[in-house]
Order: structure tokens, then sequence, then C-alpha cells
């Protein structure tokens, strides 16, 4: 957020992580990460953001999409 300003679009991919993000029994470093990020990016007033699933050739995944207000 440091580095952005007022209108800045920040695009993350690779969210969803297989759906892993939502089982909480995981321990994966990259799901706990992901988790980390979309928690901060909730709780961050100057931002408004959304998560999009995708579907394709190497099954599902998701990007978030996030609007620096």
């Amino acid at each position: 957020m440091q580095l952005s300003h007022q209108g800045s679009v920040i695009v993350v991919d690779n969210v969803v992580r297989q759906g892993k993000v939502m089982d909480e029994s995981s321990d994966d470093e990259a799901v706990v990460g992901m988790r980390q990020f979309l928690d901060l990016l909730s709780r961050d007033k100057r931002v408004s953001a959304t998560v999009l699933q995708t579907v394709g050739e190497k099954s599902y995944d998701g990007f978030a999409l996030a609007l620096v207000r």
C-alpha cells in the first residue's frame, strides 16, 4: 500500500489455491500466507476488493482485484 495512491488497481493471482484457502486444516505455507494477505486486505479501509474464482485447463484458482480509494 505504501507504493499505491488513490485510483491504483492491485491484482493478485493464485489466491484460491485450488480451494485449499478455505480448508482450515491446511498448513501449507502458500495457503497460510494467502489467508494472511486476504485478511489484511479485508481490514484495510483504503481499499475495496473482491476475489474471483476461475476455472480452466489447470483446474481452478482465482485472483483478487482491489481498488485503492
